[in-house]
């Protein structure tokens, strides 16, 4: 209860300092704002946010190790196929993350979806298929596979009220920002 209140009253301090914030949650927090500022300028918006929220990841929170985890080299041709995922529309882990992935990886395929918000995986029968087939065949998609969303924004118009009527399986998103500056949503 003490810990949950100190750490209440450094959200609610408008001039707590870094230092406090750290010794109210505890552990060390190695949220780096040159990190955070990097991060931005790649997933505007996003970045900074995502920067922070996973800092407890790091550091002295997760002390647990796997001895015999793969750390690389990431170059190297592997027996199977790797199959990368990449979401046109998700905010969080963009696009372009994708496609330098599979650059690197020799012996991947990057199927990308035309689809929006975090996650390719379940928002459209193309990928969850091209997913399910590859986890139980090593299978990867045709090269240039593009899937595109079941659901899309915006395409349902408003009734005489001014709102938009939904259809009996719509998801109820929230809308798609366009991924890079100058791109329109799609219609």
């Amino acid at each position: 209860m003490q810990k949950a209140r100190a750490t209440q009253a450094v959200k609610n301090s408008a001039d707590a300092t870094k230092a406090g914030q750290r010794a109210a949650l505890r552990y060390e927090f190695p949220y780096d704002p040159a990190y955070a500022d990097a991060a931005d300028r790649n997933a505007p918006d996003f970045g900074r946010l995502w920067t922070w929220a996973s800092s407890p990841c790091a550091s002295n929170t997760w002390t647990v190790r796997d001895e015999d985890a793969y750390a690389g080299p990431f170059t190297h041709r592997t027996v199977n196929p790797l199959l990368v995922v990449g979401n046109y529309w998700d905010p969080a882990t963009n696009y372009d993350g994708a496609v330098k992935a599979a650059s690197l990886l020799p012996n991947s395929r990057l199927l990308s979806s035309d689809s929006w918000g975090h996650t390719a995986y379940g928002t459209s029968a193309c990928v969850t298929d091209a997913v399910k087939t590859y986890l139980l065949t090593r299978k990867v998609p045709a090269k240039g596979t593009l899937c595109v969303g079941d659901s899309q924004p915006f395409t349902e118009p408003l009734d005489s009220s001014g709102e938009r009527s939904l259809a009996p399986n719509s998801n109820n998103l929230p809308p798609v920002v366009p991924p890079v500056p100058g791109a329109t949503p799609r219609t």
